[in-house]
Parts: structure tokens; sequence; C-alpha cells
């Protein structure tokens, strides 16, 4: 390859990136959306329920109310 060809594409790629980190900076900061924190490392007792995992081992449980 010609060296005046490679270092034409070598410009290019640079132009194309420093697009992308131009555009990166310009976006500014992003925005958090949540007031609370995502995930308490020690929650008060109660205040968080685990939802229940099913395996295929474990049959769902019957909702149906048992007739007599």
């Amino acid at each position: 390859m010609d060296p005046a060809v490679a270092t034409l594409d070598f410009a290019k790629a640079g132009a194309i990136i420093a697009n992308m980190i131009e555009s990166y900076l310009a976006a500014g900061p992003r925005r958090s959306m949540r007031k609370e924190p995502i995930m308490l490392l020690n929650p008060p007792r109660g205040s968080v329920k685990i939802p229940r995992v099913w395996s295929l081992e474990t049959p769902p449980p019957d909702d149906r109310r048992q007739r007599r």
C-alpha cells in the first residue's frame, strides 16, 4: 500500500474518533432519574420482599381454593 494512502486512511480514522469524542463530551453528564439509591446494603427487616423462585423440580403453588 502506498504510504500516502495509509496516511490518509489513518487521518480519516483519527477524524472519526475525534468526532465521536467531541459528541460524547458535548452531550454532558447523564442525569440520574432515580431519587433513591438502587440497592440498599443493609435494608431494614421486612422492607424488602424477595420473590420466590421456582425450579423445574419444584411444582408451582396451587392457588385454587380446595373444596371440602
